[in-house]
């Protein structure tokens, strides 16, 4: 299988994964508004921005890199270490909003704009790395001269948004809570870590 194949099944991979830490970030953050509706708007639009906050910063770190296959290996293992880390993170935004909250007397529209504040906290660091990913793997094929740039970097967005639709069609949706709850722990702490490995053996 060449590198170009390679980079392909993990970016698709990784735009499943991706599905799977909104799915998470929308449930937690469900309880923590108590509203559906406000948790979704704000898991949109954090994610959209960090990813075009991550695109436009580490888009340019790409274009210093000397092994940008690399590079792409590290934004992976620190999208996922963050990711675990999301339930020790949520639970200090979550005392912090109640810590916050015991202090002074805040309206519902002054508590909504601190829980935002707050959960873009949470939020950003991840999917900013995740917004640089795409910037990353596109600086690989600007370096090979017999490359098709635009087609190559066309066929990436594809794959990497079409690997976000496969998890809707997964018959884990169907499971158990319980269950559904045990695999996302196991596919949150394995992913990041197979996708890492493989992309910085790459880069060797």
């Amino acid at each position: 299988m060449t590198l170009h194949k390679k980079l392909l099944a993990m970016f698709l991979f990784s735009g499943a994964t991706a599905l799977v830490y909104q799915v998470v970030w929308t449930r937690l953050l469900t309880l923590f508004f108590g509203s559906t509706i406000l948790a979704v708007s704000t898991v949109l639009a954090v994610f959209m921005g960090g990813l075009a906050i991550g695109s436009a910063l580490l888009g340019r770190r790409a274009d210093r890199a000397a092994e940008p296959v690399r590079f792409y290996g590290w934004l992976e293992l620190v999208i996922g270490l963050l990711a675990m880390a999301t339930p020790l993170t949520f639970a200090a935004i979550e005392q912090t909003y109640i810590l916050i909250n015991a202090r002074a007397t805040l309206g519902f529209w002054e508590a909504a704009l601190l829980r935002f504040g707050l959960s873009a906290l949470l939020l950003l660091p991840p999917t900013i790395m995740m917004g640089g990913t795409l910037p990353v793997l596109s600086k690989v094929f600007l370096n090979q001269s017999d490359a098709n740039t635009a087609r190559s970097i066309s066929l990436f967005y594809f794959i990497n948004t079409f690997g976000a639709l496969r998890p809707c069609a997964c018959p884990w949706s169907s499971s158990p809570p319980s269950m559904r709850r045990s695999s996302l722990c196991k596919f949150l702490t394995r992913a990041p870590r197979l996708r890492k490995s493989n992309a910085i053996s790459r880069g060797r």
